[in-house]
C-alpha cells in the first residue's frame, strides 16, 4: 500500500493495487467471496426475484426483488443498490447477501446488472 495517496501521484501498477479490494485485506479473499455467494444463493432461492430486461444484450438486466404479501394500497421503500466500484468478479446475484436483512422490514430490491469490462460494441 502506497503512503500518498493521492491518485494524481500514483503510477498505473500503484492505482490498481489501490483500487483492488483483493490488496487491501492481507491474504485470502476466497472464504469471503464464497461467504457471499452462499449467503446470496439463500436470498434467491428464498425470494422472489424478478429479472427485467431494458436492452438488445443479456446484460441489459435488472433485479428486482419484492416484498411477500405487496399490494398497490401498501407501498414499500425502494432500495436501488449498484453493486460495484471497481468490480474484478462477482455479479449482481453474488450480492444480495445483504437483503435477507432488509426482508424484515419489507424493502423492494432494485439491483442493475452492472459490467465488469465494458465491451463498447454493444452501445
Amino acid at each position: 500500500m502506497v503512503e500518498d495517496l493521492n491518485w494524481q501521484n500514483l503510477n498505473a501498477e500503484q492505482l490498481e493495487e489501490e483500487y483492488s479490494p483483493s490488496s487491501v485485506i492481507g491474504g485470502n479473499y476466497l472464504p469471503f467471496i464464497q461467504e457471499y455467494i452462499e449467503r446470496s444463493d439463500d436470498v434467491a432461492s428464498s425470494n422472489s426475484i424478478i429479472e427485467c430486461f431494458y436492452g438488445p444484450i443479456q446484460s441489459n438486466s435488472i433485479d428486482l426483488i419484492l416484498p411477500e404479501n405487496i399490494t398497490e394500497d401498501k407501498p414499500v421503500p425502494l432500495l436501488v443498490f449498484i453493486h460495484g466500484g471497481y468490480w474484478q468478479e462477482l455479479s449482481k446475484k453474488e450480492s444480495l447477501f445483504f437483503m435477507d436483512q432488509f426482508n424484515q422490514i419489507r424493502l423492494t430490491l432494485f439491483c442493475p446488472k452492472i459490467l465488469l469490462k465494458i465491451n463498447r460494441s454493444h452501445y
